[in-house]
This record gives C-alpha cells, structure tokens and sequence, in this order.
C-alpha cells in the first residue's frame, strides 16, 4: 500500500496573517460600521440643514423693522430725559441710510455729534428705510421760535437737526415709518411733542 503525502501551502499574507484568515476577515467585512468620512459628510449636510432653517427663522423683515423702532424709541427717551436733567438741547439728525444725535453747543452756536456709542451714527440694516414726517402744528410759538433759532445756528456745519429734544421737554412732534423691502407694511415712531415717543 502506497502512503500519499497531501502539502498544504499556507500563504502568509504581509498583514501577518494567513490567507485563510483573511478570507474570513473580508467576510465579515460587509458587517463593519461607518467609515469616519461617511461621518463626516452627515455632519456636515446635517450642518448646512441646520444652518438653513436658522437663516430663514432670522431674516423676518417685520420683526427687523420693529426691532429698529423700539432701539431708536429707547435712545430717543434718554437722549428727551437728559435735554431735561442736564438743561441741555440736543437733537437728531438724518445722514443718508442713517440717523446720529446731536448736542447744541452755545459757545460756537454750532450742532456737535453726541459723545457716546449709543449717540454716535447708527447706519440702518441693508433693506431697511426710514421716513421722516413732521408736525409743526402741535408745538406752541415760542417753542418755534427757539427751534428755528436752533437749527439755523449754522449753515456751514455738515449735519442739520430734523428733530429738537429741548430742555424745555419738548420734543419736535414727529412721525418716523421704517420700511423693509421685502414687505409693505411699516413700523412707526411718533410723538405728539409733550406725551412721550410711541411705537404705533
């Protein structure tokens, strides 16, 4: 009887392993999670998703008019309340796409920029508009002759006033509508000149 030798080749693959190993390995291979740059391609679509419904939450024309209108309301009452704690007479003037407060100085009988942030020129969002209307008739004569006098105290200075906040605590009645582009509707600011500044 004749023995057979049977030779079995084991090929050591450069992994350290057998090739029969790796033939189980790659078996299993089908089973294996996310790969880190599947992962990081979620992340990033979720982030541009997430990023998306932010900006459209954000950009709501009509709550950025109305935002505007309450700032200047703010700024406008404590600029009236320091006309009257301080004597003083200051006002507020309309640079194209802007506004900026004003203080009369005696002296030089000339209009000067507010020293302070919250006075300095405040340039209006992209898409935002304002409109100024006002009303002479609801302020007596001698507070219209003081309020001439004042704004004609010079014709050199680069900023004029539109509007008084005097010492006296008259303030010039107005009606100032901000606009946005993408609606039609407006947010007003007004005063009567006596009673306080109202968001209508």
């Amino acid at each position: 009887m004749v023995k057979k030798e049977v030779k079995i080749t084991i090929v050591t693959l450069a992994t350290g392993m057998n090739s029969d190993q790796g033939t189980v390995l790659r078996g299993r291979s089908s089973d294996r999670g996310f790969t880190l740059i599947e992962l990081m391609i979620t992340l990033v679509i979720i982030s541009v998703i997430v990023g998306m419904a932010s900006l459209s939450i954000y950009q709501n024309p009509a709550k950025d008019i109305e935002r505007e209108a309450a700032r200047l309301q703010m700024v406008l009452q404590h600029v009236a309340d320091e006309a009257i704690l301080q004597g003083s007479e200051f006002a507020l003037a309309f640079p194209s796409g802007a506004y900026q407060f004003l203080s009369f100085n005696s002296t030089d009988r000339l209009w000067i920029p507010m020293v302070g942030k919250e006075y300095s020129k405040y340039t209006l969002p992209e898409n935002v508009t304002l409109t100024l209307e006002i009303d002479g008739e609801a302020v007596d004569d001698e507070v219209k002759k003081q309020a001439l006098m004042l704004q004609k105290a010079s014709d050199k200075q680069e900023l004029q006033p539109s509007l008084l906040l005097l010492s006296s605590g008259e303030i010039t009645p107005f009606t100032i509508s901000f606009h946005h582009s993408a609606i039609s509707e407006t947010s007003k600011l007004s005063s009567d000149g006596v009673s306080g500044i109202y968001i209508q």
